[in-house]
């Protein structure tokens, strides 16, 4: 007597070999400190004198991160003017060695050997920004193709980035070029020593921030990983992730000598969902124990019990299950993850170890509006099939899974493969008033 409908099963996002592998960001940052450090140092002399400003970055726990880098921040790039036309100028990336970064610039400065015998006049004086590294927990400037290459998206205006692996200092530097002094040797002088050798009218203001970019322990969502899978594949047609026994999928092929931890999850930019004809329902995360994970949530459901084109409409609970066999182990609850990397996204909430082949069961369900025992749960397309529902609505389930690794600890120098950023920022200003 009822009527067949149609149903749409839609599964997102990593269950299969053919979806996407990386999140979108791979690179975060600045930020200051990093989960690495530094937790000590500090900073003496002035930016623009004689000696700079030196900050000494100490006590890093390298086992937080896999590999750190130091650079500028891109929104604190060098800058120096003398008070003449308002903002600071910009400069822009000149040259690199292997401990020394260099940024030029022009700024105008208005000055007078003596204003009692000459009027002040403004001339266009060239700038320069030199950030210079020393200690041995540094290995020197090295070119941003790496970090581009894995992540299009990273900031290329800061040009260059260090490897750290210890402490180390790092010394800033303003200077400008004497107008009065021809020789190119000894042209440059610390901008606010220039400023007053001169009787000036204006002030310096110095500006640039640096920080941190650093590659996180865990990587993911990834479909595959290092540690594969290099096979597997779904039981029968994807409708069975609302029909019993539900939609099973087999990862094998996994290598997990490939990797110091594999991790399975939910991808954080798939989470369940589920449709019964009315726009979908996202749900939130219930509980992980053992073997197995559940979300909640609820759903629109028209329907009738016969074919008279009248329909009830009824918010009935929902539930998705994911349930593992094989080589995978029990739950990690969000803090645990979070205990073993910080930045583990949250969103998913739990993850199990992997260590090896593994089958990953997926079922979304709903209770059916005239059932009044709490307990009985019904996969959500044969409780859509149960009932007459309006021509043109179907059912749809999203839900992604997803990889989670640990590198193994990496020798590797400054060009890497996979790399999550982090930037701090120190910054540094000096003015001085006209005399």
């Amino acid at each position: 007597m009822n009527r067949p409908t149609v149903c749409v099963v839609v599964s997102v996002l990593l269950l299969v070999a053919c979806a996407i592998g990386r999140a979108d960001i791979s690179i975060h940052g600045p930020v200051f400190p990093s989960p690495a450090g530094p937790t000590a140092g500090g900073g003496s002399g002035v930016a623009g004198v004689e000696t700079g400003f030196t900050y000494s970055y100490n006590t890093f726990e390298m086992d937080n991160v896999r590999n750190l880098w130091f650079g500028l921040n891109p929104d604190y790039l060098p800058s120096l003017d003398f008070g003449q036309g308002g903002a600071a100028t910009q400069m822009t990336f000149s040259s690199s060695t292997s401990n020394q970064m260099i940024w030029t610039g022009n700024a105008d400065f208005r000055y007078s050997v003596d204003s009692s015998v000459n009027p002040h006049e403004t001339v266009a004086v060239d700038t320069r920004f030199k950030l210079t590294l020393s200690g041995a927990g540094q290995s020197g400037f090295g070119s941003l193709g790496a970090l581009i290459a894995d992540d299009p998206t990273f900031d290329t205006s800061i040009e260059r980035v260090a490897r750290i692996t210890g402490d180390y200092q790092a010394n800033f530097q303003f200077e400008a070029r004497d107008p009065l002094n021809p020789d190119p040797d000894t042209w440059w002088i610390p901008a606010v020593d220039l400023f007053n050798t001169y009787d000036t009218e204006g002030t310096t203001n110095l500006s640039v921030g640096a920080g941190f970019y650093w590659q996180r322990i865990i990587q993911g969502p990834d479909f595959p990983t290092p540690a594969g899978p290099t096979d597997g594949g779904g039981s029968g047609d994807m409708s069975y992730l609302g029909k019993d026994p539900g939609w099973t999928y087999s990862y094998e092929g996994i290598d997990t000598s490939q990797v110091k931890a594999l991790w399975f999850g939910l991808n954080p930019n798939a989470l369940p969902n589920l449709e019964l004809g009315h726009e979908e329902d996202d749900m939130t995360f219930y509980s992980a124990a053992d073997n197995k994970m559940v979300w909640m949530g609820e759903a629109t459901f028209e329907y009738s019990i016969d074919n008279d084109d009248e329909y009830d409409t009824a918010v009935v609970d929902t539930r998705f299950t994911m349930t593992l066999a094989g080589g995978a182990g029990s739950f990690f609850d969000a803090d645990d993850l979070l205990a073993i990397d910080p930045l583990f996204d949250s969103s998913i909430e739990a993850a199990t170890r992997i260590n090896g082949d593994y089958e990953a069961t997926f079922l979304f369900e709903a209770r059916d509006p005239m059932d009044p025992d709490p307990d009985n749960w019904i996969p959500a397309n044969t409780l859509f099939n149960n009932y007459y529902t309006p021509v043109g609505a179907t059912t749809q389930m999203d839900v992604g899974g997803a990889f989670y690794w640990t590198p193994e600890p990496s020798s590797m120098a400054f060009m890497g493969s996979a790399f999550i950023g982090v930037v701090a920022y120190v910054v540094i200003r000096r003015r001085r008033k006209n005399r």
